[in-house]
């Protein structure tokens, strides 16, 4: 009968819990933010011409069948994992391959994302805090992926529904429904990128702390943390023709790229300032902790006020991942910082706890990154409205002027027309008949030591010739020798320094916008 009575109590605490979350103004609050949220990333989704990565994707996931597509995975023309590949394949499949569909995989788990961290944090604190969290990654470099065809949506979603369910798991309730979902979600994490293993590191610093608090492990959830590696498994071939062609690609490692890995995920300054704010804060809080609360060595369950510290500390930890990720890099060769988009994640729930704890020293400082929140989230949303091919290294934007017919130095030669590595992929994806059939690529030799990326496109367009029978150019260095005269655009470097070295004249033929185009004689 208590049982019974317990559990008539708890349900009675849920719709209470469900009620402030959701009613009234709250529900309003978040209808008004998912239309807009889902409307803003639909138009730049559907505007923006697709860059370097996506129309890799695009190939692939249009390949004719499941084992073409696998066959073009092992032949290292993508790192991402055919996990992401099978939805955007069927998506592709179902409603035809246009940019919003094909995008539509990133734009509706950022949406959900954001919605599981507002749930996550408004459940333990207050719904202003949930809204500041659900914002904030939108004020992050986080928010250029959610319309792009790219897997980091997914990876946000898994990772906000991880903490969600580790929290559920520490807190006692939901336990046995928290745990399987626990491992399934990180599992997923992993499975539509690898990189999201690095989500276990805060989950298990945070068990280091509970272990400190308790002196026992809680071994379930570290046992549910470690099954997330058994689906992985079955993706064992891919992984491993990850680490052959590895030796492909060269990070830049140091200081530097390491600053600017956080410098692109937190780019604004709004985010700077509360990032700043969070860590006094932080620092103020965990003192005042230490010293006011004494530590209760009862091995039973703990207060609901412990779990809260470990969620903070758990959620703190997200800031170190970009650290782990460049120590991997020296191994794993590649730096680029939507390989640790998690870090967002944990980091809006860091934000949105200490705000919460501070609220009594700053009685209005939520409100104020609230506003301060909408008011950058739609600033930002409007400019990439505006301007949805940015002007960045990859994007169409930067070799638009290929595309442009007006460009009579291009256009009205009928010379073959050497393209860059990027720049060729473009040209295949949005040039018109005539640019297609001009347009070749250079191929390193097998025996060269290229530098950059000269060997890994080696690799991607050897994997890509397959899929696109007859429409990809592909020339060895000896036998671009064989052509007198042709035209030259965003060459690779080493091409360019080696048709330099030979003595072959290479003459300016037009000052284009983005670069000059090159006439090149063959002596």
């Amino acid at each position: 009968m208590p049982d019974r009575f317990e559990q008539l109590v708890a349900e009675k605490n849920e719709q209470r819990t469900l009620q402030r979350l959701f009613g009234g103004y709250r529900f309003w609050g978040l209808l008004i933010y998912s239309i807009s949220i889902l409307l803003i990333t639909s138009i730049i989704a559907s505007r923006k011409h697709l860059w370097w990565d996506e129309i890799c994707a695009f190939y692939v996931a249009t390949s004719p069948s499941i084992g073409a597509m696998w066959h073009a995975l092992s032949s290292g023309i993508d790192w991402q994992t055919p996990t992401y590949y099978l939805p955007l394949h069927y998506l592709c499949m179902w409603f035809g391959p246009s940019e919003l569909v094909m995008r539509l995989i990133a734009i509706v788990p950022y949406w959900l994302a954001t919605l599981v961290l507002y749930f996550t944090v408004a459940r333990r604190t207050a719904p202003v805090y949930g809204f500041i969290a659900m914002l904030f990654p939108s004020l992050t470099g986080a928010f250029n992926y959610s319309f792009e065809a790219r897997p980091y949506g997914l990876v946000l979603l898994f990772t906000a529904c991880t903490l969600l369910c580790w929290q559920l798991a520490k807190e006692q309730r939901f336990r046995r429904m928290a745990l399987p979902a626990l491992s399934i979600s990180l599992a997923a994490a992993v499975c539509v990128h690898y990189n999201a293993c690095l989500v276990a590191i805060p989950l298990l610093i945070g068990e280091g702390v509970a272990w400190l608090y308790r002196r026992k492990l809680d071994v379930p959830v570290i046992l549910a943390i470690c099954c997330a590696a058994i689906p992985v498994m079955a993706l064992l071939p891919h992984i491993l023709m990850i680490v052959r062609f590895s030796k492909a690609y060269s990070a830049s490692t140091g200081i530097g790229a390491l600053a600017e890995v956080y410098s692109e995920l937190f780019p604004r300054f709004t985010v700077l300032g509360a990032a700043a704010v969070c860590v006094g804060l932080a620092v103020w809080f965990a003192y005042e902790r230490a010293k006011n609360r004494t530590i209760d060595r009862n091995p039973g369950r703990r207060p609901a006020s412990d779990e809260y510290v470990l969620t903070i500390t758990a959620t703190a930890a997200f800031l170190l991942l970009p650290i782990v990720y460049f120590c991997l890099s020296f191994m794993t060769r590649t730096l680029y910082v939507r390989y640790v988009i998690e870090t967002v994640i944990g980091c809006a729930m860091f934000l949105a706890f200490v705000l919460y704890d501070a609220r009594r020293t700053v009685p209005h400082l939520a409100s104020v990154v609230l506003v301060m929140s909408i008011i950058g989230t739609l600033t930002y949303a409007a400019k990439r409205i505006r301007h949805p091919d940015d002007v960045v290294w990859g994007s169409f934007a930067f070799y638009s002027e290929l595309f442009d017919r007006n460009n009579k130095p291009l256009y009205e030669s009928k010379d073959l027309l050497l393209l860059g590595g990027g720049s060729y992929l473009l040209s295949l994806r949005y040039g018109d008949e005539d640019l297609r059939r001009r347009s070749v690529y250079v191929v390193s030799d097998p025996e060269a030591k290229p530098v950059a990326f000269s060997l890994a496109d080696r690799i991607f367009y050897k994997a890509l010739a397959p899929l696109l029978p007859g429409k990809v150019h592909l020339l060895t260095y000896a036998a671009l020798k064989q052509h007198r005269h042709f035209q030259m655009y965003s060459a690779d470097p080493w091409l360019f320094d080696r048709l330099l070295a030979d003595g072959e004249v290479i003459r300016v033929q037009a000052l284009l916008e983005h670069g000059p185009l090159y006439s090149v004689d063959i002596q």
